[in-house]
């Protein structure tokens, strides 16, 4: 193979797998591939390799190499995408101690989006710290919803009870990098935006930070709403945040924080 035909075909290549390995290493892990019987998962994975590396072994041309990685790329694929796929859609915690589950996905949900990225990797300083932590937080502080839920039940408990699951929901939390803890405060989100230097100093307007991430007025400012329409809210932002999840899960979303 020619110089220039060898640095085509190991460009073409790696092109395939960088499109192709997080889909993979992010998909079977939602798909379960790898708990429960990830022995049997790595036998299955490996005698298809096996098969496709003779067939590679026999071709002739890099073209059927090619061929061949990305035919068996797209097997392996299609083989955890429903499962990773419901897996995504079914995920949601009741708990507040937990909510640090939807880590990963909130970690790819907030690079497959140029705009969401370009905003999510600002640092959210509101003191005087050099580092910031990068967490998975509440939008609506557990202590605010909680105080709304209690003011909508009306001294009824089990309605109260049944008001708090979209507090954890996967809608109501994001990967942020920042100074702050939302959740432990009875603060609005709003509050804290409002002392991050960047927003203070007119550098990066809040609107456009927060229709990035999907965050509506209600999400901001809960307290001048009602519970009902930070539910709803809660709901829709989730439902999108899933779609694109399940879209990057299918190939048709990519990150975009890298090249």
């Amino acid at each position: 193979m020619k110089v220039v035909e060898r640095d085509d075909f190991e460009k073409t290549i790696w092109k395939a797998f960088d499109s192709l390995i997080d889909r993979w290493l992010f998909g079977s892990s939602w798909a379960g591939r790898w708990s429960g019987k990830p022995a049997e998962s790595a036998q299955k994975y490996a005698k298809q390799l096996s098969v496709a590396a003779k067939t590679i072994g026999s071709s002739t041309t890099a073209k059927d190499v090619i061929d061949v990685l990305v035919k068996q790329s797209d097997v392996l694929l299609k083989d955890i995408e429903s499962d990773a796929v419901k897996a995504v859609s079914d995920t949601a915690v009741f708990s507040r101690s937990v909510v640090s589950t939807y880590s990963d996905l909130l970690w790819v949900w907030h690079r497959i989006s140029a705009d969401r990225w370009k905003m999510s990797k600002i640092p959210l300083r509101t003191t005087g710290r050099a580092t910031t932590d990068i967490e998975v937080d509440h939008l609506v502080p557990v202590a605010v919803f909680e105080g709304l839920a209690k003011a909508a039940a009306a001294g009824d408990d089990q309605k109260y009870y049944s008001l708090l699951p979209p507090m954890n929901s996967l809608g109501n939390c994001s990967l942020l990098e920042k100074t702050f803890n939302i959740s432990k405060s009875d603060k609005e989100l709003g509050t804290f935006l409002d002392d991050v230097h960047e927003f203070k100093t007119k550098t990066l307007s809040v609107k456009d930070w927060t229709q990035a991430l999907g965050i509506t007025d209600a999400l901001v400012r809960p307290k001048a709403t009602t519970l009902e329409k930070i539910t709803e809210s809660i709901t829709a932002r989730e439902k999108a945040i899933k779609d694109e999840l399940n879209d990057f899960i299918r190939g048709t979303r990519a990150r975009v924080d890298v090249p």
